[in-house]
């Protein structure tokens, strides 16, 4: 990002007509760059396929590890950095080429804009006013539950929506990565525009919650009954 915001810089010294080449110039350098680490991700998620296909859990969990590790998130934020995690996003990738679509509503929550299941993983992209990826372990699916079990299953799923729900009312704003942020002093310098749109946002997200814990409610009230 540095080295476009200074290419941009140097154009501004420019005449027109030199400012018309380098602008074209610099659009034809960006797009082939764009285009380079396009074809250098599929290459790596081709490496990782002839490596790993057979048994993708052994990286997945050694790259959890390693970004769980209490070394490396304090490595990072001493470095100035919130823990980066480019490796999950060449795992999302993969999951996109090898990985099958998950559609069970269990793993999503309301700023899931895509899963898919990965060898004993659902690795799924979440998209708020920032994006992030999560990866979470596929939860057992057995076929003879007992009721009690269904029930404590489905009172959890709610518990969370609920929890969902209570952090966007008590919420003045969202900020970046959909993080909620209670502290309203946070919101001076931001104009009208993004202040009208936050509002919508925190309302439709409310609407999304209360439709899904429709049916749950009902589930729920029909396995008492």
């Amino acid at each position: 990002m540095e080295k476009h915001e200074n290419s941009l810089n140097k154009i501004k010294e420019y005449t027109s007509e030199e400012r018309e080449d380098a602008i074209n110039d610099y659009f034809e350098k960006y797009y082939q760059e764009i285009d380079n680490n396009k074809k250098r991700n599929e290459r790596y998620v081709d490496k990782l396929h002839s490596l790993y296909g057979t048994n993708i859990d052994v990286i997945i969990e050694k790259i959890i590890n390693k970004y769980d590790s209490k070394e490396y998130r304090n490595r990072e934020y001493k470095m100035g950095y919130e823990p980066r995690e480019d490796l999950y996003w060449l795992l999302l990738s993969y999951a996109e080429k090898y990985g099958k679509p998950c559609n069970e509503r269990k793993y999503y929550n309301m700023f899931t804009s895509e899963a898919f299941f990965i060898g004993s993983y659902v690795i799924q992209a979440m998209d708020g006013q920032g994006s992030v990826v999560h990866i979470d372990k596929i939860r057992s699916t057995k076929k003879a539950e007992t009721p009690e079990i269904l029930r404590k299953n489905i009172e959890e799923e709610i518990n969370i929506l609920v929890d969902d729900l209570k952090t966007i009312k008590n919420a003045k704003k969202l900020t970046i990565g959909g993080v909620f942020e209670d502290k309203l002093e946070l919101n001076i310098g931001l104009d009208d525009e993004y202040q009208v749109l936050t509002k919508r946002y925190i309302e439709s997200l409310k609407k999304h919650i209360r439709k899904e814990l429709l049916p749950l409610r009902k589930k729920l009230k029909d396995n008492i009954t």
